[in-house]
C-alpha cells in the first residue's frame, strides 16, 4: 500500500475530523487540497475535492462559493475525513466514492473492475455511431448464415446484403425495418461498454462476457441499477475460446422463432482487453497499480497482442460477414495490431486516434 506519511501523521496527530470543526467549508476545502497535493497534479486536486464535496455534501461547485462560510454537519465532516484518509493511501476517489460515471451513467466499481476511462467512452461513441447513426457503412450480410470453421481459407465474396433485411434469422416481420443487433462485449469488468451499447443502440441484445466472477456480479448489479435488460453475463475465458467453443453459451444465441439455440452470428464484437506489457508497470501512476486488478491490465512482455490475437481467431468464426471487430488498443502496438488483423483476413482495417491525437482504437469487418 503506498502511503505518504506527511499526510498520514497529518491526519492523526491532527484528527481531521475534529480539525474540520473549526472551519467553514472554504478552509476544509482547502484543508482537503492539501492533503492531496502529494498525490496529484493541481488539476486532479480540484476536480477531487470539489467531487467530494459534491457528493459528500451534496452541493453544487457555485454553492459551494455561495455558501461558502458554512460549517459542515457532523456526518458529512465525518465521511469527508474518512474519503480524505482512504485518498491519502493513493485510492482512486472512484473506489473511495464507489461509482464513476460514464458516458452520462453512473456505475458501480470496486477493486474487481477497471475504473471506465475517458478513451472507453470514445471507444462506445464509434461503436454507436456505426449502428445507430449509420456515419459508416452499416452493411450486414442477414441471409442464413453457417460459422464458418476458418472465413479466411474460404474466400468469403459474396455480395453484402440489405442490413434491414433480416427476417430470416432474427425473427422479424418482414417489413419492419428495425434489425435487433447482436453485440458482444469481451472483458466486460463494469460492464460499462455493454450496458452503454445496450442501451444507446436500439433494439440490441448484448452479451458480457468476462473470466472474473467478481467482475460480472458488478456488471450485474450495473445493470439492474440503470434498468437495462437486453443484456447476457457469460463467465468463459477468450484464450481457452480462441480456436474451439468451450463455453456453450457464449457462442450460441436463442433462435426468436423457435426457442432453439443456434451459433452466434454477432454484429459486432467489442472490446477493452488487457494490453499493458509488465515492463510498462513502471512508468503507471500508484493508484492505479495497487487499487485496480491487475488480471484486467497486463500482458507478458513477449506476447503483447496475446488477447486480439485471442478476440480475432474468435471473430473469425462467430462475426457476422460484414460484421464490426472493435477494439480499444495500447497506444504503443497501433501498427502491430492493424497489420495483425489485416494478416488475418480482415477488410477495412482502420487505426484510430483519441481525442488526445494518440493511436488508442482498431476497426475492421469481416469480409
Amino acid at each position: 500500500m503506498v502511503v505518504n506519511s506527511n499526510v498520514f501523521n497529518f491526519l492523526y496527530f491532527f484528527d481531521f475530523l475534529n480539525f474540520l470543526k473549526l472551519f467553514p467549508m472554504k478552509a476544509s476545502l482547502q484543508l482537503l487540497r492539501q492533503c492531496l497535493a502529494p498525490l496529484y497534479d493541481a488539476r486532479e486536486v480540484t476536480a477531487i475535492s470539489r467531487l467530494l464535496i459534491e457528493e459528500v455534501c451534496g452541493l453544487s461547485y457555485t454553492q459551494m462559493i455561495l455558501q461558502s462560510d458554512r460549517v459542515l454537519p457532523d456526518d458529512q465532516r465525518a465521511r469527508l475525513a474518512a474519503c480524505a484518509q482512504r485518498l491519502a493511501t493513493g485510492e482512486p476517489v472512484q473506489q473511495v466514492l464507489g461509482f464513476a460515471w460514464f458516458r452520462g451513467r453512473r456505475f458501480a466499481v470496486n477493486p474487481h473492475v477497471l475504473i471506465p476511462r475517458p478513451e472507453t467512452a470514445e471507444l462506445v461513441d464509434a461503436v454507436v455511431d456505426i449502428f445507430v447513426h449509420n456515419s459508416v457503412n452499416n452493411t450486414l450480410d442477414r441471409g442464413v448464415e453457417k460459422p464458418l470453421d476458418n472465413p479466411v481459407d474460404k474466400g468469403v465474396d459474396n455480395p453484402l446484403l440489405d442490413p434491414l433485411d433480416n427476417s430470416v434469422d432474427k425473427g422479424v416481420d418482414k417489413g419492419v425495418h428495425n434489425p435487433v443487433y447482436n453485440l458482444l462485449d469481451i472483458g466486460t469488468g463494469s460492464g460499462c461498454i455493454a450496458l452503454s451499447l445496450a442501451a444507446d443502440i436500439h433494439p440490441s441484445f448484448i452479451t458480457a462476457v468476462d473470466l472474473s466472477t467478481e467482475a460480472l456480479t458488478t456488471a450485474q448489479e450495473n445493470a439492474k441499477a440503470l434498468g437495462i435488460s437486453n443484456v447476457r453475463f457469460v463467465q468463459a475465458d477468450i484464450l481457452r475460446e480462441e480456436t474451439s467453443d468451450f463455453s456453450t453459451e457464449l457462442s450460441t444465441l436463442t433462435d426468436p422463432l423457435s426457442g432453439a439455440s443456434v451459433p452466434a452470428l454477432y454484429d459486432a464484437i467489442v472490446s477493452n482487453p488487457p494490453y499493458i506489457c509488465r515492463q510498462e508497470a513502471v512508468d503507471m501512476s500508484a493508484n492505479v497499480l495497487e487499487h485496480e486488478p491487475h488480471l484486467a491490465l497486463f500482458v507478458p512482455d513477449d506476447d503483447p497482442l496475446l488477447f486480439y490475437r485471442a478476440i480475432a481467431r474468435y471473430a473469425l468464426r462467430h462475426l457476422r460477414r460484414g460484421g464490426y471487430l472493435c477494439f480499444e488498443i495500447n497506444a504503443a502496438y497501433g501498427p502491430e495490431t492493424y497489420d495483425l488483423l489485416s494478416r488475418l483476413g480482415f477488410g477495412e482495417v482502420s487505426l484510430r486516434r483519441d481525442m488526445q491525437d494518440r493511436p488508442r482504437m482498431v476497426f475492421a469487418r469481416r469480409r
